[in-house]
């Protein structure tokens, strides 16, 4: 008789709990960290509105447009953005292709392009998510208001 008979699918499931159990705790941590990153990202821009506020109510009043403090607001975080995004994936990459033994290799190649697309769009989405509210709070600054601010 068979002691403790078991699917193919079972099996299947315990051969891969380790390797799916470490993926989901480092996708944890992915996500807790670019949710900091977002309270960062969203943090330093608002300083930045705070501390430019003369700058801003100086432009406003000689004629620039609300999409236009909308965009160079974003541009100069999109910035930061991206040059903390593109070096980190790149670091990233590297750090899984020489990681030994993680098991993470067998699916897919650290350097997928499609990989490291879907970074760089979730990394600019999540960007944006985080910046817009202070940017759309500089562009509706009252040039009157910002100027007798100080």
């Amino acid at each position: 008789p068979v002691g403790m008979p078991t699917t193919i699918g079972d099996f299947l499931r315990q051969r891969d709990a380790g390797p799916r159990t470490a993926l989901m705790i480092l996708s944890s941590l992915a996500a807790v960290g670019l949710f900091l990153s977002m309270i960062g990202i969203s943090g330093v821009i608002a300083f930045s509105v705070s501390e430019r506020r003369r700058e801003i109510g100086i432009r406003m009043a000689l004629g620039s447009s609300r999409t236009g403090m909308l965009r160079l607001i974003l541009w100069q975080g999109g910035r930061l953005t991206l040059m903390g995004a593109l070096p980190g994936a790149a670091i990233g990459s590297f750090l899984i292709s020489v990681m030994p033994g993680s098991g993470l290799g067998d699916k897919a190649s650290a350097f997928d392009p499609l990989t490291l697309a879907l970074i760089l769009v979730v990394v600019v989405t999540s960007f944006l998510c985080a910046s817009v509210l202070p940017a759309r709070r500089a562009a509706n600054l009252n040039p009157m208001e910002a100027l007798r601010h100080e």
